[in-house]
């Protein structure tokens, strides 16, 4: 058997285990009746769907969650909720609510003693895919200061900081940190994920040869242990360097493995990562139309997954190939990426795709756009703590364009030594030979010369034949400018033998990438073969399970009708037998069926006046019924008048509370007192929210409805300065939109309807959207129709059904007591009318009562 086959057929098993694990947990669940286990279930479930189905994985996250969050003494199945909920808002792009759920599962852990630190790892990477750089090394940095802090903890903390370091370009002291944990005992950072890093550091400072290296050495360490998606991650990363080194037969054939592997594990990110990547290399070999179709194929994966850092940067990437000939479609796109990286927050790659824009305005000759879209790159890097090279070179090329050669001089030269410091070969060579060229054009030739023989000895060295190519047309250029024919004639002949050589390999790419295309359609025809020589031997089991289940029916049948005539046989003889005697008998029983009519006469008699003193009875019984329903009806007003006396005597307290937090924040100047009369304050609130819930049921309660002029300016007005504070502090917009401003009804029911609906739309907003309160009313057919919509969270299909029961909350998050559609709705049909509502999950929801109007 070959090794890919070997591979294919690991892979389809180590995926069909975790399915049947999975499929084993549900089964489970299905069984399991206590909370707390069915806690650790749904958490184990979502653990084995992360490799697998993410969708699923993130619903059951949900379930854990809300399963969790109403069990007061489960802490360790809370802690795990909230950090799956966070890996679940991490997974869909939303990194402040990632971070948020993060933050509180470790103030939970810490407080009952739960170890956090893994937690506080997944949160220094939502740091990370945020591009908050920064602030992630000030974290790790504050950690590693701590003497007593675990070894462990503290080497994968540094391994975390080495690959942002990377990603900042300070290659240097991310070396530093890799060759520390590399001679370090510690096993908790595998050798094989060192060297994926340090082959990430050496492909940024051009040394591509030594990166292929360690990621041949950490291919085998993967291929040894089994760790497949990690083997495809691998190969992806094998792809790049190829690339890089213009050997793009190898990076095709790196990256179609990586595909493969993903195609077989069914992980649907790692299968847009490697159509990722296919569209770069197909990018790098001038073939627009497999970059696109690739790029595509990507965007469309991480739209269903909504990872959007991944689409923002796919946005970018496709503008790109775009500008060559459809600038319109570009500048489209790169505004897209644009959006996308602002709805997340990532500053980093919006600073990428104001990069891109510069470069698209640069060609297009629109220069003081072009500063402005690479100085807008620049400020973005600057907020988040460091300088951007990339953008700044290129602010040098447009002043190079402008003709401001000394700008540009200033621009490059400030780049120059910082690409030095940090190591980055590559980036030196790129910085000398631009010097080069433009030191060409000022007619510095000496200076020009060094520079560009520097960065031709630099590239030479690394391989890097694309890059290569640009400094041999400076040389050309710089020996033409000089009159030096002979030498300008050398280096272009180099220029174009190494041309021809790295596109040489074309064709053998269309012929790898045939053969490959192939492997994948041969493996999938197999799996399809397995699978349906499978489906004939369970059909063939099936088939004999009936011959055996029908063979056996039919000797049953016989039996049972052998038996059957036997028991005839018998039966009939034994009704002979009987209906002798039973002749006999009967004689007999005529005679006493006479002596039992005289008797039954008697006893109808008896029957007869007992029926008139059970009439009696009833007429009775009727007048206790009348006289105890009255009397329950009492009770509930006094019940209703109890509760609207009582919320009165609860609101004079409670005011009086809400007054003295007041007090102590003009008079009190120490910072826990004032905390304390917040948390007074706070709870003297809710408890008069609550206070208002009882009011309301007990106005509902009452049997009279009293009709009066309800003037929706004033009451809407009332209701806004009531949650004045709630409309502040989520930063609502409200809209008001009265088409109906007066009408005659009761002023108490229609106030309970608007309050419970206003409150429910400010409690269930969202705070990563501009929250919006519409407030409508209108009239038709004799109906009042008062309409309530927001933008806030939704709810979900599976909830809406429930929404108007008492205490119910669809969100445990919520600051509602689960009480405000309950009475909204009584009290709408205490009026003789209907409440209906649309809602749409994280869209927003509509609510519409329609109250018949009073002549």
């Amino acid at each position: 058997m070959s090794m890919l086959r070997t591979t294919v057929l690991m892979l389809f098993i180590v995926t069909s285990v975790r399915a049947q694990y999975a499929d084993s947990l549900l089964n489970v669940l299905s069984k399991v009746d206590d909370p707390k286990t069915r806690v650790d279930i749904y958490n184990a479930i979502v653990d084995e769907y992360w490799h697998t189905n993410t969708k699923e994985a993130i619903l059951y996250s949900d379930s854990a969650f809300q399963l969790s969050s109403t069990i007061k003494d489960y802490v360790p199945g809370l802690v795990q909720s909230l950090t799956n909920k966070g890996i679940s808002a991490y997974t869909l792009g939303d990194y402040a609510s990632a971070m948020d759920y993060y933050f509180q599962a470790i103030k939970l852990g810490n407080t009952h003693q739960i170890d956090t630190k893994r937690i506080f790892e997944y949160y220094l990477v939502t740091l990370k895919n945020k591009g908050d750089y920064q602030i992630l090394i000030k974290s790790v940095d504050s950690v590693l200061n701590i003497e007593d802090a675990n070894a462990d903890f503290k080497v994968r903390l540094n391994f975390l900081k080495a690959s942002t370091l990377i990603i900042l370009g300070e290659l240097n002291e991310a070396k530093n940190i890799l060759d520390y944990l590399e001679q370090s005992d510690s096993k908790t950072v595998t050798r094989a994920s060192q060297l994926v890093q340090k082959a990430a550091l050496e492909n940024l400072s051009g040394n591509f040869k030594l990166a292929l290296k360690y990621l041949n050495e950490a291919n085998k360490y993967y291929k040894d242990r089994g760790d497949s998606l990690d083997m495809a991650n691998t190969n992806k990363e094998l792809g790049r360097t190829y690339i890089l080194l213009g050997q793009f037969d190898k990076a095709l054939l790196a990256i179609n493995q990586s595909l493969k592997i993903y195609k077989n594990a069914n992980y649907p990110f790692g299968i847009a990562q490697s159509r990722y990547q296919l569209g770069y290399l197909y990018a790098e070999l001038g073939k627009n139309d497999l970059s696109i179709d690739n790029y595509y194929e990507a965007l469309r994966i991480f739209e269903n997954q909504s990872n959007k850092k991944e689409l923002a940067e796919c946005y970018f990437d496709l503008a790109y190939m775009y500008s060559t000939y459809d600038m319109p479609k570009a500048m489209e796109l790169i505004n897209e990426s644009i959006n996308v990286s602002r709805q997340i927050a990532n500053k980093f790659t919006e600073s990428i795709a104001f990069n891109y824009l510069g470069t698209f305005y640069s060609v297009t000759n629109q220069l003081d756009s072009s500063l402005y879209a690479y100085n807008k790159a620049i400020e973005l890097r600057k907020e988040l703590g460091y300088d951007y090279l990339a953008a700044e070179f290129n602010v040098g090329t447009v002043y190079e364009k402008m003709g401001n050669f000394k700008k540009a001089e200033e621009l490059y030269l400030l780049t120059y030594p910082i690409e030095i410091r940090r190591g980055n070969t590559l980036g030196t060579a790129i910085s000398e030979y631009t010097l080069g060229g433009l030191y060409t054009k000022m007619g510095k030739y000496n200076e020009a010369i060094l520079f560009l023989e520097n960065a031709y000895d630099k590239l030479v060295k690394i391989e890097a034949h694309g890059y290569l190519l640009e400094c041999l047309h400076f040389l050309v250029h710089y020996y033409e400018t000089i009159n030096d024919p002979a030498k300008a004639l050398y280096y272009l002949k180099e220029h174009n033998e190494i041309k021809d050589s790295v596109y040489s390999t074309d064709k053998e790419i269309h012929i790898a990438e045939i053969e490959t295309r192939y492997e994948i359609e041969k493996k999938e025809r197999e799996i399809e073969v397995l699978s349906l020589e499978n489906k004939n031997r369970l059909q063939s089991i099936e088939l004999q399970k009936k011959k055996i289940s029908n063979q056996r029916f039919l000797i049953a049948l016989i039996l049972v009708g052998i038996f059957s005539v036997v028991v005839l046989f018998l039966v009939t003889y034994k009704l002979l037998m009987l209906k002798n005697k039973a002749n006999k008998e009967l004689t007999e029983l005529n005679k006493e069926i006479s002596d039992q009519s005289e008797e039954i006469a008697a006893q109808s008699e008896e029957l007869r006046e007992a029926n008139e003193e059970i009439l009696s009875l009833n007429e009775s019984l009727e007048e206790k019924v009348t006289l105890r329903t009255e009397e329950l009806r009492n009770a509930h007003k006094e019940l209703d008048t109890f509760f609207y006396h009582a919320s009165h005597d609860f609101r004079r307290p409670l005011t009086t509370f809400l007054g003295l937090a007041e007090i102590a924040n003009t008079i009190l100047e120490d910072p826990k007192a004032l905390e304390l009369f917040e948390k007074v304050k706070e709870t003297a609130g809710s408890l008069d929210r609550m206070v208002g819930k009882l009011k309301a049921i007990s106005i509902i309660g009452f049997d009279k409805i009293v009709y009066a002029h309800v003037d929706f300016n004033e009451l809407i007005g009332k209701q806004l300065i009531r949650h004045k504070k709630l409309i502040s502090e989520r930063n609502i917009a409200v809209n008001i939109d009265l088409a109906v401003k007066k009408v005659r009804s009761s002023y108490d029911l229609i106030e309970i309807i608007l309050d419970n609906l206003l409150e429910n739309s400010i409690l269930y907003s969202r705070s990563d959207v501009n929250a919006l309160v519409n407030i409508e009313t209108t009239e038709g057919q004799g109906m009042l129709k008062l309409k309530v919509t927001d933008n806030g969270q939704g709810i979900e299909d599976e909830l809406k059904s429930k929404i108007f029961n008492m205490y119910y909350r669809a969100n445990e998050a919520s600051q509602g007591n689960g009480l405000g559609l309950y009475i909204a709705k009584k009290a709408v049909e205490k009026l003789g009318g209907t409440i209906e509502f649309e809602s749409e999950y994280e869209q927003g929801s509509t609510f519409i009562a329609q109250i018949p109007l009073s002549t």
